[in-house]
């Protein structure tokens, strides 16, 4: 890791070259084209002889990415200690690099947990509070 954070602060462009942790660099050559992107899924069109596609997000265990066609699962990798990196193989592919479900999912259950636990703390809290009778009202 810090030989990693070396090579990032030390070079002259810290984006020129992707850094990836433990694994050599490599420079193959490829075209990428966007297809479409949305803060939280990205389609690209990749030619390429293979390598690292390296993603200007950051770098997030929840990403996953695939081959369009859901033939391929490809590994998700950290760049330059922040940024999102996709392994891609040889060749012409259409790829999605989304969040993966499940993470929305749980967040959504801790959401309505959340929110569910409000409301009961708040309708326990009406229901302790003493209400005035009208007799009391005409005392004072």
């Amino acid at each position: 890791m810090m030989e990693a954070f070396n090579e990032v602060t030390h070079g002259d462009d810290p984006l020129a070259y992707p850094v990836v942790i433990g694994v050599p660099p490599t420079q193959g050559r490829g075209r990428v084209e966007f297809v479409s992107a949305a803060p939280d899924r990205l389609i690209v069109q990749v030619s390429s002889e293979g390598g690292t596609l390296a993603v200007r997000r950051s770098y997030n265990p929840i990403w996953r990415a695939r081959t369009a066609d859901g033939s391929e699962d490809l590994e998700i990798r950290q760049l330059n200690l922040v940024l999102l990196g996709v392994t891609v193989l040889a060749g012409a592919h259409e790829v999605v690099i989304d969040v993966d479900p499940t993470v929305d999912r749980i967040a959504t259950v801790f959401a309505i947990l959340a929110l569910a636990g409000c409301l009961a703390l708040a309708v326990s809290r009406r229901r302790r509070q003493p209400r005035m009778r009208p007799r009391e009202l005409s005392d004072l």
